[in-house]
């Protein structure tokens, strides 16, 4: 995927839960993937066991934007098991209503719903997936903040501008 990200939009969708999913654990938390059926819209957790520091991630492989639509499916899905945190990544972009909705969400609702779109599903990948050639608990290496400070993608999102706190 990294090679050719224009292949995005065809990647197994699996194959994609699973590269989200590793990204989350060389970040260094613990991941939980639910069932590729009947997920009930939720693709993976991140964080402990219990839902006030749990983070609920769906994950779709789309040629075409998000509505809004989806993104009440989702908090939906938050809803019914009990989680208020939620990230939801997408492999394109998300339209001006599913934007609003999650905000809404967020604001009147209390269910803070993240939008991770393609652009920061590749940078989330990039770093990563890559390979850490030093010490990632010595903090005079290379990139040391970025490994560990506060868990960076979860407690935004996948991206810096989108903090989830756990």
């Amino acid at each position: 995927l990294m090679a050719d990200y224009e292949k995005r939009a065809t990647i197994d969708p699996f194959r994609l839960e699973e590269l989200v999913g590793r990204s989350y654990e060389d970040a260094g938390y613990k991941v939980v993937y639910t069932p590729k059926s009947n997920d009930k819209g939720i693709d993976l957790f991140i964080g402990e066991n219990s839902n006030r520091d749990r983070v609920a991630i769906q994950i779709k492989r789309y040629k075409n934007s998000i509505e809004a639509g989806e993104i009440r499916s989702f908090a939906g899905a938050l809803l019914f098991g009990g989680l208020t945190k939620g990230v939801f990544v997408t492999t394109n972009d998300y339209t001006v209503g599913a934007k609003r909705t999650a905000t809404t969400f967020r604001y009147n609702r209390g269910y803070q719903i993240d939008l991770v779109n393609s652009e920061e599903l590749y940078e989330f990948l990039k770093i990563n997936l890559a390979p850490h050639p030093f010490d990632v608990e010595d903090e005079s290496a290379p990139f040391y903040k970025i490994f560990k400070q506060p868990k960076r993608f979860a407690n935004k999102g996948l991206s810096s501008m989108h903090r989830i706190e756990i």
